[in-house]
């Protein structure tokens, strides 16, 4: 058996297009992805004549939130895991001062970004904590 040997130049030649089709099927698979995400959020979000009592609020046991170590009341969460982020210690970070808050008038919650179409308590808090800007 004869063995074929491989120059650089076809070695590379060979990588290069092997990325730019893997990365290509890559955004195909994303953008197919993104679609679903941005009907399954529009059609979950609430609309502004929607219901106040009718919210949705984020379960413990939802898996983003068990993902996100998510709790309503951030004084259960250990020192160990609700760390100062920045200037900011542990002890003062709560979902009403996140930077992914989304705060509407006449609401009792707090929408947030992870959290399409559902409201987090003001005091509660995850790891995804960043502070508003």
């Amino acid at each position: 058996m004869k063995k074929e040997s491989l120059s650089r130049r076809e070695l590379i030649k060979k990588s290069i297009a092997g990325t730019a089709i893997i990365a290509g099927a890559g955004l195909v698979a994303c953008s197919k992805s993104d679609k679903i995400i941005t009907e399954s959020t529009e059609a979950a979000a609430p609309t502004d004549t929607a219901d106040v009592s009718a919210v949705e609020y984020v379960s413990e046991s939802d898996q983003i939130a068990q993902g996100v170590k998510y709790k309503e009341a951030a004084s259960e969460v250990s020192e160990s895991i609700r760390v100062a982020k920045g200037d900011t210690p542990g002890s003062e970070q709560y979902c009403k001062n996140c930077a992914l808050n989304v705060v509407k008038e006449g609401e009792e919650g707090i929408g947030c970004q992870l959290f399409p179409g559902k409201q987090v308590k003001p005091e509660a808090w995850c790891v995804s904590w960043a502070l508003k800007g």
